[in-house]
């Protein structure tokens, strides 16, 4: 069995799959959103193409946050083919890894740890970026609705949505990229025992 259980062309396909997915819904999103605001009467054209862009962009950030759900669910299927169903301590040695204290593995655990590690390495990132697209793209359809118009009396409480999700994406960044750094420490100084 190979580890990492799958190639980095693999990897890259779903990245590629993720871009795809991105770009053909926002222009497929600016379409509609130009076409059904071209129904409505009236308003400044600058802002209407605006608007459109803003949902635009946001629907392609939700629905390639969509897709790398789907990415990772492969990735996860194929991992849990690998290991054993009954890994107990697979969160306790997720957590050491994460918080940079897997040196206190047990030594007989190690080569599963470090297994489990080249898991986390590809996992993590597309976790990372998964949030990151829900956040934006939910922050971004609060801005295209106080671009447009429609929010209304409510423009306050979508102001205060999109600031809320863009500091959950300020805090929740450094604090996952910091956890990627320790998994690829840990996996670079115990990549001997992937070939064991």
């Amino acid at each position: 069995m190979s580890w990492p259980p799958f190639t980095p062309a693999e990897v890259r396909s779903r990245v590629r799959g993720v871009a795809v997915t991105f770009v053909t819904a926002s222009v497929l999103g600016f379409a509609a959103a130009a076409w059904v605001m071209s129904l409505t009467d009236g308003g400044d054209t600058g802002r209407r193409w605006g608007a459109c862009a803003a949902y635009a962009v946001s629907v392609g950030l939700l629905l390639a946050s969509i897709a790398c759900l789907f990415a990772t669910s492969r990735l996860v299927r194929a991992v849990r083919s690998r290991f054993d169903p009954s890994f107990p301590w697979r969160k306790d040695v997720s957590d050491l890894i994460t918080r940079g204290r897997g040196d206190s593995i047990a030594d007989d655990k190690r080569e599963l740890a470090a297994r489990y590690a080249a898991v986390l390495a590809v996992y993590l990132p597309f976790q990372l970026v998964q949030l990151v697209l829900l956040y934006l793209g939910l922050a971004g359809l609060q801005l295209a609705a106080l671009l447009d118009g429609s929010a209304g009396d409510n423009a306050p409480l979508r102001a205060g949505i999109a600031v809320l999700v863009t500091l959950a994406v300020v805090v929740s960044v450094p604090y996952s990229l910091l956890q990627i750094a320790r998994v690829r420490r840990y996996l670079a100084a115990n990549r001997e025992l992937l070939s064991a």
